[in-house]
């Protein structure tokens, strides 16, 4: 299985035109297994449907998963790998995260507590963070603004930043299912999302 999961690496369909929905643009895109992922990547059938909504301000997008095995139920791992731009990654918070138990893949460390808020990095970052319950801000104080994520059905949070050349402007907030396995039964869905959305700082909170 390739690092970071196989999904990433394929060819979706777009079985329809994008189309627009309450003054928003939305679309549709699926993959289903296929010859050349069979007992390579994956030999259970599935099909997966990432649904996409953007506004003037947000966007939110919902993965559904269905089990087309008829006998088997499923087990997996499932996260929505998202890189967000920042003017300086020495100049981000982030939200959300505080009286949290952690694992450390930079250290080699699990689930020690973290009672600061916000989390400021100043290293090289590789957390997953167990069953977060908050939504997540990014606080983006050069460019002034915040950066919401709210997470559906997603139990855990990861951070990630390499802390190396072009990533001094790159976080990287993953909801998924990472700590978490979905165990998915014969003939049934699995659905999950976030919705981000993007909104000015106060004037009191920039930095000029």
């Amino acid at each position: 299985m390739p690092y970071n999961g196989f999904a990433r690496l394929c060819k979706w369909e777009c079985p329809e035109e994008p189309y627009t929905m309450n003054n928003n643009i939305a679309t549709e895109i699926e993959l289903n297994r296929n010859d050349v992922m069979r007992g390579i990547h994956w030999d259970n059938p599935f099909t997966l449907n990432l649904n996409v909504v953007l506004g003037l301000t947000t966007l939110t997008t919902v993965i559904g998963v269905f089990n087309a095995s008829p006998d088997k139920t499923i087990h997996f791992n499932l996260a929505m790998e998202t890189l967000f731009r920042i003017r300086s990654i020495k100049h981000c918070q982030i939200y959300g995260l505080q009286n949290n138990e952690y694992i450390d893949h930079v250290k080699c460390v699990r689930r020690i507590d973290d009672d600061l808020a916000p989390l400021i990095i100043t290293e090289r970052i590789d957390r997953i963070y167990p069953k977060v319950k908050r939504k997540v801000k990014i606080i983006d104080l050069l460019e002034g603004r915040k950066i919401i994520i709210k997470k559906v059905n997603f139990p855990d949070i990861c951070v990630l930043n390499p802390w190396i050349g072009e990533y001094e402007q790159m976080i990287s907030v993953i909801p998924g299912y990472i700590a978490s396995i979905v165990k998915l039964p014969p003939n049934e869905w699995f659905y999950a999302g976030q919705r981000i959305e993007i909104l000015p700082l106060l004037p009191d909170q920039q930095i000029n």
